[in-house]
């Protein structure tokens, strides 16, 4: 089965031979002049639509792209922010035997995480 744009390419040809049969002064002449116009611009159109088609997938791979890209950066930002901020916390917390805090940083921090809230009974 051919495809629509095989099918105006054929009614292209067949009305341009058609023409080529006629002479100028011929009444259908000018009616099929109009008609391969008409034609030629359905074949414009169909290719723009192509082209359009083609643009509207690479900008749309494009998008995927940098939204993968962009996700992957964040996770990777996030990633090494907690590394980074559970690593300080281990070097800072320094047990002795009895588990208490012994730098005066893990206690900072110990302060700040821990709520007020126990203080007020």
């Amino acid at each position: 089965m051919k495809t629509v744009k095989e099918a105006l390419w054929q009614n292209y040809e067949d009305v341009e031979q058609q023409i080529k049969e006629l002479s100028v002064e011929s009444e259908q002449y000018g009616i099929l002049l109009d008609e391969r116009d008409k034609i030629r611009n359905q074949l414009i159109k169909m290719e723009q639509l192509n082209q359009d088609k083609i643009v509207k997938e690479n900008q749309l791979d494009f998008e995927k792209q940098s939204e993968l890209i962009r996700n992957g950066l964040s996770i990777a930002t996030f990633s090494i922010n907690l590394l980074v901020c559970v690593g300080m916390a281990m070097k800072t917390f320094k047990f002795d035997n009895t588990s208490a805090v012994t730098s005066t940083m893990g206690r900072g921090i110990l302060n700040n995480f821990i709520p007020k809230l126990f203080k007020r009974w």
